[in-house]
């Protein structure tokens, strides 16, 4: 039985398009804030820190995403209804993949690297114990984080190759939906935290009000990377014709404007 006309345009559907404009901007705005967080480097003849090679780690996995979006969307596996895609077996293969390395590539290595790059910043900068021992805490739970995604990840299905190929015998994987969903309130308690550890030693500096206003909202920049995790949509409705790209393209370029925007020769002592 053929599906209804509208179901059936939106099924045919197309905005592969728009996908990869949005994808190859990302990339090359995300370049850019990076490559003027160097050049504030050079200008201020300031070595690299352990937090700019992070950023470089953050960007590259970051292209790496967009790459693929773009190289998917080309296979035909994005850009339409996943109903599409689901009534061609090869493509949902194509697509289960591309699915996996973006599970690897998404959180391990462009999200926690950028988060790290962030709290290594503050405790250059934010010169007093208290601080830097809840900013090492918090870069732990990161780290950690981190690491159990990536092996999560990897090793989601057993065999690993089971996870895009269905038709292998005695395969299987964890609950996934569940993992995705409780594996996100530590990504949002840290994104908090990061968010708010700066605001109470900005207002106690003795500066002006406009200067404390300025540092806040640098440093608030970060609340745009807060968000309901797209991995508490149920698998079964996700629409890939409608799906936006992920947010970490839009944290990594975020994260990375505050040190860019302050000198580094800033230090915020503890206040009294």
């Amino acid at each position: 039985m053929a599906p209804p006309a509208a179901l059936q345009e939106d099924i045919d559907g197309y905005c592969g398009d728009s996908l990869i404009g949005v994808s190859i901007a990302i990339a090359v705005v995300q370049t850019i804030v990076v490559a003027a967080r160097f050049y504030t480097r050079l200008m201020q003849r300031v070595k690299c820190g352990l937090d700019d090679y992070l950023i470089i780690l953050a960007l590259m996995a970051s292209i790496g995403q967009s790459v693929l979006y773009v190289l998917l969307v080309e296979l035909g596996t994005i850009g339409r209804h996943v109903a599409y895609v689901a009534q061609r077996p090869e493509k949902l293969v194509i697509l289960q993949k591309g699915l996996y390395a973006n599970q690897i590539l998404d959180f391990p290595f462009t999200v926690a690297p950028a988060k790290l790059s962030i709290l290594l910043f503050f405790i250059r900068i934010f010169d007093f114990t208290k601080f830097k021992i809840l900013a090492y805490v918090v870069g732990a739970l990161v780290l950690g984080h981190g690491i159990g995604v990536l092996l999560s990840a990897i090793f989601q299905c057993s065999p690993i190759a089971y996870t895009w190929d269905k038709t292998i015998v005695g395969g299987s994987c964890f609950d996934q939906e569940a993992f995705y969903r409780y594996v996100s309130p530590p990504n949002i308690l840290t994104d908090v935290l990061i968010l708010l550890m700066p605001l109470p030693f900005v207002w106690g500096l003795h500066t002006r009000l406009g200067q404390k206003l300025a540092l806040t909202g640098v440093f608030l920049l970060g609340s745009l990377g807060l968000r309901r995790p797209r991995h508490l949509d149920h698998p079964r409705k996700r629409n890939h014709h409608h799906r936006r790209l992920s947010p970490p393209e839009l944290a990594l370029t975020i994260q990375d404007v505050p040190s860019t925007a302050a000198h580094e020769d800033l230090q915020i002592p503890q206040p009294s």
